[in-house]
């Protein structure tokens, strides 16, 4: 009897020996989920301050392409030019918001421009972009053999001249095609007008994009290329959110100091203004 109580006593222990060695497993088990748990919350902690972070940055940025985005709609390109010449990163700073403004329209202009200049009878001309921004056309077109000038007030690339758009570094008669697309925003719109009529040859032609609600009177518009030399032979409203235009040089026009100094003109197009959201 006594020899069989010690059997089943050895059992018992060898049991017990078992269950502390489960335990001991359960509770490395155990610390070592508290441990991952503790850098998990380390790591969620950072990734939530580095979003928090990023979105004040985007605030920021959003904030100053407003701002930005109304000085060049309420200054001359004289005024436009001499202060993107002092404060470039601010140019970049515009177009980065621009650019993000751009990926929620419906279309871009850009791209509907590009794609008509895809047509073969475009390629032997030579075409200024005038407001080129970041200079699309002469990224994707250049290395296809076009002949593009491009023009802004910063140079963004190697393909970008700087100059005011009232004043191109070109002679007259010159360019067979200028593209205007977005870029008749300063108040003195007009002398781009009567510039474009010094460098375009003899029925050359410009193509213009504009929001369309920029546009206060549709009329007074189109006649402002009337008087500085063009006839409207073209025009097209897309998604209700831009009207695109192509005009024809049809003759050479004497322009006077005034001419270039027509500005405040809101009651023909008036600032495309972003609201804070």
């Amino acid at each position: 009897m006594g020899k069989k109580f010690k059997k089943i006593k050895n059992k018992n222990k060898k049991h017990k020996h078992h269950f502390y060695s489960n335990n001991n497993n359960n509770n490395k088990n155990t610390i070592k989920k508290f441990h991952d748990n503790i850098n998990n919350n380390k790591t969620k902690k950072k990734t939530s301050k580095e979003i928090i972070t990023s979105r004040i940055s985007n605030s920021l940025d959003d904030a100053k392409f407003r701002l930005l985005n109304e000085k060049l709609y309420k200054s001359s390109s004289d005024e436009a030019y001499k202060y993107f010449q002092s404060n470039s990163d601010d140019f970049i700073t515009y177009h980065k918001g621009f650019s993000s403004q751009a990926k929620k329209w419906p279309s871009n202009p850009n791209n509907l421009i590009l794609k008509t200049l895809l047509l073969p009878k475009y390629k032997s001309m030579c075409i200024a972009d005038i407001g080129c921004g970041e200079a699309t056309l002469a990224k994707n077109l250049i290395p296809l053999g076009y002949n593009i000038k491009s023009f802004d007030l910063v140079s963004l690339n190697d393909y970008v001249t700087v100059a005011d758009m009232k004043k191109l570094p070109l002679n007259n008669n010159s360019i067979d095609l200028a593209v205007y697309c977005l870029s008749l925003m300063n108040i003195n719109f007009i002398p781009f007008i009567t510039e474009a009529n010094r460098i375009i040859k003899k029925d050359g032609k410009i193509l213009v994009a504009e929001i369309s609600s920029r546009i206060v009177d549709m009329n007074k518009f189109l006649d402002v290329f009337e008087k500085y030399g063009f006839k409207l032979i073209k025009q097209r409203n897309v998604h209700d959110y831009f009207d695109m235009f192509t005009f024809k040089k049809i003759k050479d026009c004497k322009i006077t100091q005034h001419d270039l100094e027509l500005k405040d003109t809101y009651d023909i197009l008036k600032p495309c203004l972003y609201k804070k959201r």
